[in-house]
């Protein structure tokens, strides 16, 4: 019934029967029906919310308010307005049978063989649930076993799109499957080529010549068919109202063919009265603003509004974090904050930033030519002083790993890379020759849970450590690789900032079960830029200055058990030297153990405090300023994002000295 044709699959089963009546409805071709055309989606969406509106002020019941024929474009602006409009508009096809509780239950049932049960169940809690579901396994009563066909179910179940049964609402239903009542105001939106009546292609995996050859419908003949029976039932809607719109936000639109095909009467003059919101009003205003100021475009709206809405903040914004829902957020994160020192850095610097990128996960990784290098120059290194090392069958082997796809200039530059590589190694290899410890391990890798209450676990790699064991005690020299030019000063761990190193000494103390003392912490460079100088000599000389270790040092007497052998003027350290009457001298990096200790305990506590604020969903756009250095934003791949005023920068008092870890002693 309602059809005025009948697909060709459908009739070559009815032909079968001999109890088949075919009833058509009418088509009411003297009836003139009128269209309104608008130039945006924009413009169509508020000028229907402003007839809706009308009827409601004539005391038409909302719930018989219905709005049809709108495509994905449309829904984040009919949900937009709707606010502004203060109207509740529910888009019904948004949440699908897969979506829902009930029909994951149903689909585990199947898999354990107590679908028959799980469906009585539906049919007497949720009829309408119950017949979506028969109607989708009536596609497949060729087999008796549904988890043969599980994966098609499941396709099925997220094709299936929900009626959620609401009350006192604008329902936006499907055109096709919505059988509209004569007592119901239907307004018709986006009659677009393309999408009303919708248009099927030749691209099914039965091509046109086959179906041709089988009496089945072709594209043709469905397209033709939808369009009859798309046009039959616009002519049967009692209350209708019917639009289109010439551009949605990313594309052109054509109007259907059924619009010159049938005569509809196009209404292009459609002015909005503006009579209903007030925000809507307003965001009309700044946006004929922006017009006149970039284009000097000017339009009667401007005018009017601009006469009504005097004191509109124009061009102001608060840019500040609204805050997230507090369970939502710990049930997303399966009630664990986890951190690693990446994550503590740049929460840190900007927890706004972290929200970005490691809620949201708005980041996109680049795997750069140099990210690969380092990756191929940290492995190499890992495995360069175990006794049965081969340089070349293992930088082989990292190449294979790290660099599979790279062009002819990266090849050329990875020759001259490898040579350096072999020099670093080298190099390293001399330094040994100056260290008391002669145990080590190699990208050791470390997880704490801090404690049960503060929902925190914390992972690092410590990529290189010189161990001295005497008695109950483990001495330990920290070592991270770098690429590059290298800052070893902590002065800002205070704010929580540089905190790589510090963040070593943390992860060593509970990576065993005996007593660690950390005897030092330091940076190693293993590939810095090309310089140039006056001779070979002084080349050299500047090649091993870089390779040498920056850090910290803990100032112990105990001969046998500091690190560097070389202590009183370092070979192996830069700056480290003792004066004539065995101080060490102003550029000396050391530390006593009550501020190695002192450091331990400040990482943690900023571990804590970050983890914490984490869990709590405190992520304010607030970047930091140390003196006249911004530390945050230099290389935030979310500027465009945060549009962070001058309040929001965080203003930091710059660091001379360590006094501030006498809070932590």
């Amino acid at each position: 019934i309602g059809y005025c044709s009948i697909e060709k699959k459908y009739k070559i089963v009815f032909d079968k029967f001999e109890n088949i009546e075919i009833i058509k409805t009418n088509v009411f071709n003297r009836k003139l029906l009128q269209v309104r055309k608008f130039k945006t989606i924009e413009d169509e969406i508020c000028f229907t919310y402003e007839q809706i509106i009308d009827l409601l002020n004539d005391e038409i019941d909302i719930n018989k308010i219905k709005i049809t024929g709108v495509m994905s474009d449309y829904y984040f602006l009919l949900n937009k307005f709707s606010k502004m409009f203060n109207l509740p508009v529910t888009i019904l096809n948004q949440k699908t049978l897969f979506d829902i509780k009930l029909g994951k239950d149903f689909l585990n049932s199947i898999l354990n063989d107590t679908y028959l049960d799980c469906l009585n169940n539906i049919k007497l809690l949720n009829p309408n649930y119950y017949n979506i579901i028969i109607n989708i396994l009536n596609e497949y009563t060729f087999i008796n076993d549904y988890k043969l066909v599980y994966p098609l179910i499941v396709n099925d179940f997220k094709q299936a799109y929900l009626n959620e049964l609401c009350s006192n609402d604008i329902k936006v239903v499907d055109f096709d499957n919505y059988n509209f009542k004569d007592d119901e105001y239907v307004f018709l939106m986006g009659l677009n080529q393309g999408s009303m009546p919708k248009v099927i292609k030749d691209e099914d995996y039965l091509s046109d010549v086959i179906k041709e050859q089988l009496g089945l419908s072709t594209s043709v003949d469905i397209n033709k068919n939808n369009k009859i029976n798309c046009v039959n039932k616009i002519f049967n809607i009692t209350n209708i109202y019917i639009s289109y719109a010439c551009a949605s936000t990313f594309k052109e639109l054509q109007p259907s063919t059924i619009i010159k095909d049938y005569g509809f009467h196009v209404i292009e003059e459609n002015e909005l009265k503006y009579n209903y919101s007030n925000s809507y009003n307003e965001y009309v205003l700044t946006n004929d603003i922006d017009n006149f100021i970039k284009y000097n475009v000017t339009s009667k709206s401007l005018i009017d509004l601009k006469n009504t809405y005097k004191q509109l903040e124009y061009d102001n914004y608060d840019n500040a974090f609204k805050g997230i829902d507090k369970s939502k957020l710990q049930d997303y994160i399966n009630n664990k904050v986890k951190l690693s020192y990446t994550d503590l850095d740049k929460y840190n610097k900007c927890s706004f930033s972290y929200y970005i990128d490691k809620i949201l996960k708005l980041n996109i990784f680049e795997d750069k030519f140099s990210t690969k290098i380092g990756t191929l120059f940290h492995y190499v290194l890992s495995n360069a002083f175990s006794k049965d090392f081969d340089f070349e069958k293992t930088f082989e082997i990292g190449v294979t790993n790290s660099l599979k796809e790279i062009n002819q200039k990266e090849k050329f530059l990875l020759i001259k890379l490898k040579e350096e590589l072999k020099y670093i190694i080298g190099v390293i290899k001399e330094q040994l020759m100056s260290i008391n410890y002669t145990n080590s391990l190699f990208e050791h890798e470390v997880k704490i849970k801090i404690n049960d209450n503060c929902h925190i676990e914390f992972k690092g790699i410590i990529d290189k450590m010189f161990l001295k064991e005497e008695e109950d005690t483990i001495y330990v020299a920290l070592i991270d690789y770098k690429t590059g030019d290298i800052n070893a000063n902590i002065n800002n761990i205070c704010y929580g900032l540089n905190l790589q190193l510090p963040v070593y000494i943390y992860l060593a103390k509970k990576a065993f079960s005996k007593d660690v003392c950390v005897t030092g912490f330091y940076y190693q460079t293993i590939l810095q830029n090309e310089f140039k100088t006056k001779n070979d000599l002084d080349y050299y000389n500047k090649k091993q200055s870089y390779i040498k270790l920056q850090g910290y040092t803990l100032d112990i007497n105990n001969c046998d058990l500091k690190f560097d052998k070389t202590e009183n003027d370092s070979a192996i350290i830069k700056g480290l030297r003792r004066n004539n009457d065995g101080t060490f001298s102003k550029n000396s990096k050391v530390l006593t153990l009550l501020e190695m200790k002192a450091i331990e305990r400040l990482v943690e506590s900023k571990i804590i405090e970050a983890g914490n604020n984490i869990y709590n969903g405190s992520f304010d756009i607030n970047p930091k300023m140390i003196g006249k250095e911004n530390e945050s934003c230099k290389y935030c791949k979310y500027n465009d994002l945060c549009f962070k005023k001058e309040q929001d920068i965080q203003r930091l008092s710059k660091v001379e000295n360590l006094d501030f870890l006498k809070e932590y002693m």
